[in-house]
């Protein structure tokens, strides 16, 4: 887990502050969301597995789930941000961001809603701080030299996996990216 502490996800919608869960489930993830709050975190701490990972890692693959709901609230825990800035592994995500739209879910919206836009260099933005290198869709081409201009490597692939075999193909693109041999 990424922290032993509680912390809870609520976002401010056009109907009112609700659980993740409720905004989710419940409302099908439709009201447009002002903002995301966790709950908690303030007062959480990375969990000493994320930190030591964090530190003692090759490699870092950030996989393609929503960077607001999944995974900035790993990011928003004292320090791992900066440890992140530090680490000396290569950090890789892959955009969760095809043609405008998210694989599943909300993303994009979210993405929109917190001032970032809706694609794969708004994704390379909101990771700016600490990516290395970008995997991002081909039909995506377009927004390559923009993610280039952050000075982080797009990577260009198919990334949706609607079949066994795109899976593996993608995995193998992100570790041959990375360096690794089999």
């Amino acid at each position: 887990p990424m922290t032993d502490d509680r912390v809870q996800t609520m976002v401010e919608t056009e109907n009112g502050l609700m659980p993740f869960q409720t905004y989710f489930v419940k409302h099908g993830h439709r009201p447009k969301v002002f903002k995301v709050i966790f709950d908690g975190v303030e007062n959480a701490k990375p969990s000493t597995e994320v930190r030591r990972s964090i530190k003692e890692a090759d490699y870092l693959v950030i996989c393609p789930s929503n960077p607001i709901l999944s995974i900035n609230p790993i990011l928003s825990l004292k320090g791992v941000r900066e440890m992140l800035r530090q680490t000396s592994a290569t950090v890789l995500a892959v955009s969760p961001i095809v043609g405008g739209r998210a694989f599943r879910g909300p993303a994009a919206e979210l993405l929109k809603s917190m001032g970032f836009e809706a694609s794969p260099a708004g994704v390379a933005a909101f990771y700016r701080d600490f990516l290395d290198i970008l995997v991002m869709d081909e039909t995506d081409a377009e927004h390559a030299e923009e993610v280039r201009a952050m000075g982080i490597k797009p990577v260009l692939t198919n990334t949706v996996m609607t079949t066994f075999e795109d899976k593996v193909s993608l995995a193998k693109t992100c570790l041959q990216t990375l360096g690794w041999r089999s």
